[in-house]
């Protein structure tokens, strides 16, 4: 849920982000749990599942959209733009890994490591 990246140091902000990123999280969880329901498993030699990261970026681009809409039919054609956007993205998960995945470090110097001159 990205706990550690709360900034503040008042207690009011921190309780909002806290709640504001249980609501999000378990939003996420909610599509993902419906949305892998749709998937289907025969057609594939691996186990799917929906990409996270993607997920996360379309509900950041539509949810907002979707919750402004007053019209109960465009809530519901956003929402299905929405699952079908969700659903093009899905990885395989294999399990018992002969080789443990090795992750490069893509940037030497990240941007809060730079020195200022």
């Amino acid at each position: 849920m990205k706990i550690q990246t709360i900034t503040s140091s008042k207690k009011n902000i921190i309780e909002q982000d806290v709640l504001s990123q249980m609501y999000v999280f378990n939003m996420l969880q909610r599509i993902q749990s419906e949305l892998e329901k749709e998937i289907n498993q025969e057609n594939y030699k691996h186990k799917m599942k929906i990409n996270i990261n993607m997920a996360v970026g379309y509900i950041k681009k539509y949810m907002i959209k979707i919750l402004l809409k007053n019209d109960k039919k465009e809530r519901e054609k956003l929402l299905e733009i929405l699952d079908n956007k969700i659903l093009k993205h899905i990885v395989p998960v294999r399990e018992n890994r002969n080789y443990e995945r090795g992750r490069e470090k893509l940037n030497k110097n990240p941007i809060n490591k730079r020195k200022t001159f």
